[in-house]
């Protein structure tokens, strides 16, 4: 059946075009900056296409970042990795390993119903959030003095190497063999009541 940790078509299948040989030689930077949960966003990519010596290689990498989301007490750092190597063994068969990661931490914010918003007057009301350790005695108001938590937190790092054969049969079958190996945590925190 289809994993609720990937996409793609009927039963979870999906097949994206990852292999070193595939992404564009050179070197690109993009830098987004947004107004919603992530703030910063920064991508940096290189591939050298199919070198003379058949081999082929691509890293990317991209860093999100927002110290602060849209709504109060939610926050989010990931941090995405890829790399692969291509060797064309012959004009009929390449091998390919490609490993990627996406760690990822983030704040989240809470569930709520229409009765919350009507009785708080915010629509961005967040219950996981607040100030722990507040030192008392502050004229400004004490809440701002201790540090700022969130009860609803996640945390994700799977990382995941794929090997692959491609192999051309004939003009009109061709034959990829996969394997693959992927492991790591994903852990939350919330509310106890």
């Amino acid at each position: 059946g289809a994993s609720r940790n990937a996409f793609g078509d009927i039963g979870g299948w999906y097949k994206l075009p990852i292999l070193a040989s595939s992404f564009r030689k050179g070197f690109r930077i993009l830098y987004v900056h947004g107004n919603r949960l992530s703030k910063e966003s920064l991508l940096i990519t290189y591939g050298t296409g199919m070198s003379k010596k058949s081999w082929a290689f691509s890293i990317s990498s991209t860093v999100r970042y927002a110290a602060k989301g849209y709504v109060p007490g939610t926050s989010m750092a990931s941090f995405a990795y890829f790399a692969g190597i291509d060797k064309k063994l012959n004009d009929k068969n390449t091998l390919s390993l490609i490993v990627f990661g996406a760690p990822r931490t983030t704040a989240r914010a809470s569930l709520n119903t229409d009765e919350v918003y009507a009785l708080t007057g915010d629509k961005h009301y967040n219950s996981n959030w607040g100030y722990q350790n507040v030192q008392a005695g502050n004229d400004k108001g004490s809440a701002q003095t201790g540090q700022l938590r969130n009860a609803s937190n996640t945390f994700s790092h799977i990382p995941t190497a794929i090997l692959t054969d491609n192999i051309t049969l004939n003009d009109h079958s061709k034959l990829t063999i996969n394997g693959s190996y992927s492991f790591g945590r994903t852990a939350s925190t919330a509310f106890n009541y």
